[in-house]
C-alpha cells in the first residue's frame, strides 16, 4: 500500500500529553491529524515496512537493528520528523488502515488480524481509545440508531 508523504487520519482523541488540548475532538472519528512519513532513510524504511505490513509487531530496538540505527536514535528521528514516536506512529497507521478496511465492508475480526491485533476485542478497545467510538458505530449510516439487541 503506497500513501503520499502526508496522510490524512482523523482520530477523535487528542494527545493527552499536550497540555491545553481537549481530550476529544468534536469532529468524531475523522478529525484531521496527519500521519507524516519520515524523511531520514532509516526511519523511512521502518515507516514503509509498516505501511506494507501494519501487523508487524517488532519493537523499536528490533527495527533499529534492522535499519542500522540504535533504538534511541530511531525514536528521536520519528519524534523529530513526524511529531510522534515509532510506537504511536504505528498505532495511528493501524487505525487509519482499519478505517479504510471497515469502510470497504470487511468484518471487524478480519480487520483486527490484518492490522495486528490478536483478538477482535483488543482491536475494538484500541479503536475506541483512539477514535472515541467503536468500529460498528463508524460503519452505521449517519443518524441511524444502533440495532436493538434485546430479546422481545
Amino acid at each position: 500500500m503506497r500513501l503520499p508523504h502526508r496522510v490524512a487520519f482523523r482520530p477523535a482523541r487528542a494527545c493527552p500529553r499536550r497540555a491545553g488540548r481537549p481530550a476529544r475532538d468534536a469532529g468524531g472519528p475523522g478529525a484531521a491529524v496527519r500521519l507524516v512519513l519520515p524523511t531520514d532513510p532509516r526511519a523511512r524504511r521502518v515507516a514503509l515496512a509498516l505501511l506494507d505490513d501494519p501487523a508487524d509487531d517488532r519493537d523499536t530496538a528490533a527495527w533499529g537493528r534492522a535499519v542500522g540505527a540504535g533504538e534511541r536514535t530511531l525514536s528521536r528521528l520519528f519524534r523529530a520528523e513526524t511529531g510522534v514516536g515509532p510506537g504511536r506512529w504505528r498505532t495511528l497507521l493501524r487505525m487509519r488502515v482499519a478505517l479504510e478496511q471497515l469502510a470497504a465492508g470487511r468484518p471487524v475480526g478480519v480487520v483486527a488480524r490484518h492490522v495486528g491485533y490478536a483478538t477482535p476485542s483488543a482491536f475494538v478497545a484500541a479503536f475506541r481509545r483512539e477514535t472515541g467510538t467503536t468500529p460498528s458505530a463508524v460503519l452505521r449510516p449517519a443518524g441511524a440508531a444502533p440495532p436493538d439487541l434485546r430479546r422481545r
